[in-house]
């Protein structure tokens, strides 16, 4: 994949869901998906779908990314050409990553997503045992 069908292939919108519920999703934009997925991805497995083409990008564990393209059989993901587009789209996205302002907190698209996803009790109770755990360390 060249670098301009690269680009024109990660442009667009997306929604991300938690994995195995998709009643509720958030609407994001390529340069949206880390603040959802290191955000949201604290409370559960993700997944973010290309709206056009309604495949699945990638999937999550927590805020990390777990497979892209995770609906690919093992034989076309052992191809030499969908490794390197793996790899590409995998390259792209942690230019986004680490142009984002991680530290900045949830977007107000992916505060809501949270609140209306997850138990605010919960969400509550793992922020606080994420302090609790932190000055123990």
């Amino acid at each position: 994949m060249t670098e301009k069908q690269l680009e024109k292939y990660i442009k667009g919108k997306y929604i991300g869901m938690i994995k195995g519920n998709y009643d509720i999703y958030c609407s994001l934009t390529a340069s949206e998906i880390n603040n959802f997925v290191q955000n949201a991805g604290k409370y559960a497995d993700l997944v973010i779908v290309k709206l056009r083409t309604n495949e699945i990008l990638f999937d999550t564990h927590g805020q990390f990314i777990n497979r892209i393209l995770p609906e690919l059989s093992e034989s076309d993901r052992n191809s030499v050409d969908i490794q390197k587009t793996i790899n590409q789209i995998a390259t792209k996205f942690n230019e986004l990553r680490l142009n984002d302002q991680i530290g900045e907190g949830p977007i107000k698209k992916v505060q809501r997503f949270i609140s209306e996803a997850f138990n605010e009790e919960i969400v509550e109770t793992m922020i606080k045992e994420k302090k609790i755990l932190t000055q123990l360390i």
